[in-house]
């Protein structure tokens, strides 16, 4: 089944207002034991450039993702790293761009090692979703309290929110599973007002509040209809952030 996955972003700080949506194609597939999630192909914005075809084949190593139904773990570890090597000798032996070879380098330790590369894919993107709610057994995620990490909304710190699912058929027959939740204990506020007085340019002395809540929902058929899902981040008078995830069906 093929999706419109469309991400919106919305920000607002002294008095300046952002606005950036992306939307790309994927593709999702379900057995009995499995979720298999393929990314749209990244390609280079100049064929010829090859720094830039470069970064177009490291980020399709991570393309296809393999989720066990059982354990929410990644099945194809295995196949992605082969992938990934294979995609290293070629830049590393092929490329004369010695900053390009360096980061090659100094991040093959992530994805070379298993445990550490499915840290890295399951809080990839729209990845997390897929591994959050149990997808074998849909009536099971009613009532359950979970943790979601999200990276990428405050700069090298991961947002963790302590969500509660809940699971309901509809008149209509569909199956709806609905979730919302603010920061877990496990949070580190201090770091993260740290980071974002740094990003948003506030003076030291200043205090604020800082909130961040999400809240979406599944809808299922036979299989996933739709899903989405709004992260909000406010630091009082100084900034908000908001981030809309969606997929639907085409």
């Amino acid at each position: 089944m093929e999706y419109r996955l469309i991400v919106t972003h919305q920000e607002t700080s002294n008095e300046k207002v952002l606005n950036n949506t992306k939307e790309s194609i994927i593709s999702i597939e379900e057995t009995s034991d499995f979720i298999n999630i393929k990314l749209e192909e990244d390609k280079p914005k100049y064929p010829d450039d090859s720094i830039e075809q470069a970064y177009a084949d490291i980020s399709n190593v991570f393309r296809e993702i393999k989720i066990e139904k059982n354990t929410n773990n990644i099945f194809n570890l295995k196949g992605i790293i082969e992938k990934w090597e294979s995609v290293k000798k070629e830049i590393v032996f092929n490329t004369e761009d010695d900053m390009l070879v360096n980061f090659i380098i100094n991040i093959s330790k992530y994805y070379e090692n298993e445990k550490s590369l499915e840290f890295l894919l399951k809080n990839f993107g729209i990845i997390p979703f897929f591994t959050l709610i149990d997808f074998k057994n849909l009536s099971s995620n009613n009532d359950k309290i979970k943790n979601l990490n999200i990276y990428n909304i405050i700069l090298t710190n991961p947002v963790i929110y302590k969500i509660k699912l809940k699971y309901n058929e509809l008149i209509n027959g569909d199956k709806e599973i609905t979730f919302s939740g603010d920061t877990a204990p496990e949070f580190d506020m201090v770091e993260s007002k740290k980071i974002l007085k740094e990003e948003f340019e506030i003076p030291s002395e200043k205090t604020f509040t800082l909130i961040t809540t999400v809240a979406g929902k599944y809808v299922f058929k036979n299989s996933l209809e739709s899903f989405e899902a709004v992260l909000k981040l406010e630091g009082g008078k100084y900034f908000k952030k908001e981030y809309t995830i969606s997929l639907i069906k085409k």
